[in-house]
């Protein structure tokens, strides 16, 4: 029972580093949701700390509240933190080029 215990632990540790929700992995799931949820996502740049999200960039008006919507449906983020840029058009932002 001790060494269950034990080995418990250190799966629970391992999952915890390089599980699905360590920072990074959190990151490159909500950009792949981006990519698949908006056009012009490469103007936005995801931030994870302890699945809680900061976004940075640049976004569409009238893709923001899509923006918001595919994070929170992925799995582990619980809180976001919007920092945007929002723009109405494309204009001469060269991360909002199509």
């Amino acid at each position: 029972m001790i060494m269950n215990y034990g080995k418990r632990n250190v799966q629970e540790r391992r999952s915890r580093e390089t599980g699905p929700d360590s920072n990074h992995t959190l990151a490159a799931r909500i950009c792949a949701e981006l990519d698949h949820a908006v056009e012009h996502a490469k103007g936005i740049q995801v931030f994870a700390d302890d699945s809680n999200i900061t976004l940075r960039g640049d976004a569409l008006r009238d893709e923001l509240d899509e923006v918001l919507n595919a994070i929170r449906r992925v799995r582990g983020v619980r809180r976001v933190t919007n920092h945007l840029e929002v723009s109405d058009s494309p204009g001469k932002v060269l991360a909002l080029q199509s």
